[in-house]
């Protein structure tokens, strides 16, 4: 008994050493440093208290560039002996692209009547689409000899008084191309036909047909169901503001 009342003493007497120890450190510390603050740093405790930075959203730049404007094309018919790389020069284009946008695989397949599409020439004034050209007052007829100086002339009517075969050739006199778009063809009676959107290149012809078909560049189609023209008649081909640009008597 007087073993552990012994060893009671001695643990207790440990204890109040101990904490008198730990007190004086203390006492010693806090003149060392005096005002010190002895609080934990709870941002470096725990990263997640801190503060997030924000980053603004930029929002990335926009390409204000206007996209290539894609180029007007037109139909051109390939004359004898020509190529590809002339037709390319005449309308200042590669003759890869030329291909490209006519699907040719084949340059040597080429041909003459063959009808392409090419740009159209920078310096070529695009026609007035709008303009209603039907319901005209028929123009005074003057007829006169032909013009030399004319760069289109009337050539012939064949066919006339039957619908299923009768047709007017219109041909280029060589002097250069001519835009025939809203033109008029018409009679004495005032039936008027009136072009599509067609240039008519330099020695080149188109056939007005009265009756109904597909038009192409080198045939195009009044779809009319009766003849229109018939001997002793006068065609008349007038342009886009009414000017007489050639006359032709039916014989």
């Amino acid at each position: 008994m007087k073993r552990w009342k012994r060893l009671f003493y001695y643990l207790t007497l440990n204890v109040i050493v101990s904490a008198c120890t730990m007190l004086a450190v203390l006492l010693i510390w806090d003149r060392i440093h005096p005002g010190e603050n002895t609080k934990p740093d709870l941002a470096q405790l725990n990263p997640i208290a801190q503060t997030p930075t924000i980053t603004p959203f930029i929002n990335p730049p926009t390409n204000t560039s206007e996209p290539e404007p894609t180029k007007a094309l037109q139909t051109y018919m390939v004359q004898q002996g020509e190529t590809l790389g002339e037709i390319a020069l005449k309308f200042d284009i590669s003759v890869d692209e030329l291909m490209e946008i006519n699907t040719i695989t084949d340059p040597n397949t080429l041909g003459a009547g063959t009808v392409l599409f090419v740009p159209k020439r920078k310096n070529e004034v695009e026609p007035n689409l709008n303009k209603e050209s039907a319901g005209k007052p028929p123009p005074t007829i003057t007829p006169a000899p032909g013009d030399m100086n004319s760069p289109i002339m009337i050539d012939r009517v064949v066919g006339a008084g039957d619908v299923t075969s009768e047709f007017v050739l219109i041909r280029g006199t060589g002097q250069g191309e001519i835009t025939l778009t809203d033109w008029v063809l018409q009679d004495d009676d005032g039936n008027q036909y009136v072009f599509p959107h067609l240039t008519l290149f330099k020695d080149g012809a188109v056939a007005i047909h009265t009756s109904s078909g597909l038009n192409t560049v080198v045939d195009l189609y009044w779809g009319l169901d009766s003849s229109v023209w018939d001997p002793g008649d006068f065609v008349v081909l007038t342009d886009a503001i009414g000017n007489v640009r050639a006359t032709y008597k039916i014989p």
